[in-house]
């Protein structure tokens, strides 16, 4: 089994669901939500059970879709595919859905109801996927399409991953940890292992586009062609 190591930022979940003015978002571990014929599903491409990709604190990964036929306006959930939760010892998910600048790049936007923060917790209790969903709120398509922008959050809001050890005696991936406060400057080692992992895909250009956020820099780039992206679920109304 092969592992893509991603340099992406994340965060935690459950959202306010104690404020009635806003619609609160559900997170469901692993339940099957059945297809509905008013529903369409669009994946970003294939899964791709051999490869995974492994997050760290500092930057992003980003999955562009485009607007779906004609009849569906609405997105109602979004599905991620997981993998070793029970290895996690670390790493928050933050997620958003994003409109597409001018630039082509995410938006610094958030088109969801509420901010989404998954915790290491919260991920740790879905086996292989985890379903998001807002039940009272309508998130009507923007015609250009949007993104669903995964970060992953360290111990701090500041902390970055700046380098990927070699492997030690043991075989184990270990990450060096820095802060943005202090760049290049080594604060901590942790296990790679340790942190979220998500499922890759090979991307389908027809539905979707691959970018991921530098941890360095902070700038969006498009993966190349035949890179591997990460596999996410859109369901649409």
């Amino acid at each position: 089994m092969r592992y893509c190591f991603l340099l992406t930022g994340l965060a935690l979940l459950v959202a306010h669901i104690g404020y009635a003015q806003v619609a609160p978002i559900v997170a469901l571990p692993d339940v099957k939500v059945s297809n509905q014929s008013s529903h369409l599903v669009v994946a970003s491409g294939r899964g791709d059970r051999k490869n995974w990709h492994l997050t760290a604190p500092g930057g992003a990964t980003a999955v562009r879709f485009l607007a779906p036929r004609e009849k569906y306006h609405e997105l109602r959930q979004i599905r991620l595919h997981l993998r070793h939760t029970n290895q996690l010892r670390e790493g928050q998910l933050q997620i958003r859905i994003a409109s597409v600048a001018t630039t082509g790049i995410p938006a610094n936007d958030n088109l969801l109801p509420v901010s989404l923060l998954l915790s290491t917790a919260d991920l740790r209790r879905a086996r292989n996927h985890l379903t998001l969903e807002w039940p009272t709120a309508h998130l009507v398509v923007p015609t250009g399409g949007f993104f669903i922008v995964i970060e992953c959050l360290g111990q701090s809001a500041d902390e970055y991953a700046s380098r990927l050890l070699p492997p030690e005696t043991d075989g184990k991936l270990r990450i060096e940890i820095s802060h943005r406060t202090q760049p290049n400057t080594s604060t901590r080692i942790a296990d790679a292992s340790g942190f979220p992992v998500l499922q890759a895909t090979q991307p389908d250009s027809s539905a979707a586009e691959s970018w991921y956020r530098d941890t360095a820099t902070q700038q969006w780039r498009r993966n190349r062609v035949g890179q591997s992206g990460i596999l996410l679920d859109a369901v649409f109304e």
